[in-house]
């Protein structure tokens, strides 16, 4: 900023007989030049045994902002160059909250997320231009008192995450005299999965401040999620005890659901290692359908 000091170093290297190496012991004239493309000499810098110098410089209170340039040129030609921006810096004075009027929303649903934006003395940011950003991914499942449980759909070797698109919304708007933003949010009728949505809204004011915020909320399929636990290790020939429960979002257990179970194993027919010399690995996996009932939660 101006009034403040920097340094700066410059790395010089150079080719010479087909070998690039450090340009040591060299004598390099630095000079600066300002954002009107005005240039004044910072005197001469020495390279050490690695082909490194280092100088100090300083900013008047006045110093003009922007961008400013900065070459070195050596005994031999060499050039090197770089730069560094000079700015003002302003806390902002206003804040930005983002709510939704569903924190969990189904698929084919709207979700109206409300964007408040008012100055630290109390007034609203009015008339304050607004950027929205919504995207999407997989979301992560964790019904409070349910821990033993994995919830949410699983993707096991080789079986890969299927793609999806992450963008869902971009719009700009305008704070109202109230300082506020509504923005309609669609989430998709054919939600392969959980998945959680991100709103970014970004807020600058008449004097150019900027505000960024993000909320989220998870979208899913149907108002119910499903939970399945059992022992990781099984034993031949012997029953292995799977326990399954349906609840909502915030863990509250929901009587009366059926549920489809499945057993699948998965035969590995074959692998190869892959090795250094870039070989790519074949993987046959036969998926078998072993044992399937529809069962009613209690």
């Amino acid at each position: 900023q101006p009034g403040e000091s920097a340094r700066i170093t410059g790395i010089a290297y150079a080719v010479r007989a087909g070998v690039l190496a450090p340009d040591r012991n060299a004598s390099y004239d630095v000079t600066l030049s300002d954002p009107n493309g005005n240039s004044h000499s910072l005197g001469s810098a020495r390279t050490d045994a690695f082909g490194v110098f280092s100088l100090p410089l300083s900013f008047g209170a006045n110093q003009m902002l922007g961008y400013y340039g900065i070459a070195a040129k050596g005994p031999d030609g060499n050039e090197i160059d770089g730069g560094l921006r000079v700015a003002v810096f302003k806390a902002p004075n206003f804040k930005l909250d983002v709510t939704f009027d569903h924190p969990t929303a189904l698929a084919g649903s709207t979700v109206t997320a409300t964007s408040q934006g008012s100055y630290l003395f109390g007034a609203p940011l009015s008339g304050a231009a607004a950027t929205v950003n919504v995207t999407r991914d997989v979301a992560t499942l964790a019904p409070p008192g349910w821990d033993s449980f994995t919830f949410g759909r699983q993707w096991f070797w080789p079986d890969q995450e299927p793609e999806f698109d992450t963008d869902v919304l971009q719009t700009t708007g305008t704070f109202d005299s109230q300082g506020h933003l509504t923005t309609s949010i669609p989430v998709a009728s054919d939600l392969p999965f959980p998945m959680v949505y991100s709103v970014d809204v970004g807020a600058t004011d008449v004097s150019n401040l900027s505000v960024d915020t993000t909320q989220t909320f998870t979208a899913l399929a149907a108002d119910g999620i499903i939970g399945l636990a059992s022992d990781l290790v099984g034993t031949a020939g012997k029953p292995l005890s799977v326990q399954v429960v349906v609840t909502s979002l915030d863990g509250t257990t929901i009587a009366g659901r059926g549920v489809h179970v499945e057993l699948q194993t998965m035969k590995y027919a074959s692998a190869t290692q892959l090795v250094s010399g870039g070989e790519t690995p074949q993987n046959g996996v036969e998926y078998t359908t072993v044992e399937s009932a529809d069962v009613t939660s209690g």
